[in-house]
């Protein structure tokens, strides 16, 4: 997630998830007649959930870079360490675990059936940047509880890569 293109790849990544999810869901054969007449009635379906998916990964890879850092001061280790590391961190896991589930259980049980498959993309390309965004909420507001002061000097440039 650190490389300099990185938002695009896994915007690109998640279209194509979501297009091929699309496409092996439902009574689509692939021969050539009826794959190219189920694409020519499938497509602005499958290019508008693509996209919004691929905003979630530009969203998902742009929220990484942003937060996933270790704290300098004791301002960063609140928010950046407890709060994003810890708490955003878990929280984005059981969000892809709880859409996940909602989607298996709309398929009535089917592993890895249509629903559960878009329920665990979501869950990644949606849930991670919104778990990350609250652990930075939670990290903030302990940080104010713990009196720890904001020191914005120490935030210019690329954020440390390790402890």
């Amino acid at each position: 997630m650190r490389l300099p293109n990185a938002s695009a790849l896994v915007a690109a990544i998640a279209f194509g998830f979501c297009a091929i999810s699309m496409l092996s869901s439902g009574d689509l054969h692939f021969d050539s007649a009826s794959f190219a007449r189920e694409i020519s009635m499938r497509w602005r379906g499958i290019l508008f959930f693509s996209t919004i998916f691929a905003f979630g990964g530009w969203w998902t890879a742009r929220t990484w870079q942003k937060f996933w850092r270790y704290g300098r001061s004791k301002w960063e280790r609140a928010v950046y360490d407890s709060g994003v590391r810890g708490y955003g961190f878990i929280m984005a896991v059981s969000l892809i675990f709880i859409i996940s589930w909602l989607g298996w259980t709309a398929d009535a049980g089917a592993l890895f059936g249509p629903m559960m498959s878009l329920g665990t993309l979501a869950g990644i390309f949606f849930g991670v940047p919104v778990g990350l965004h609250l652990g930075y909420i939670w990290g903030s507001g302990f940080a104010v509880i713990a009196n720890a002061e904001h020191d914005k000097k120490l935030e210019i440039g690329e954020p440390p890569c390790s402890p």
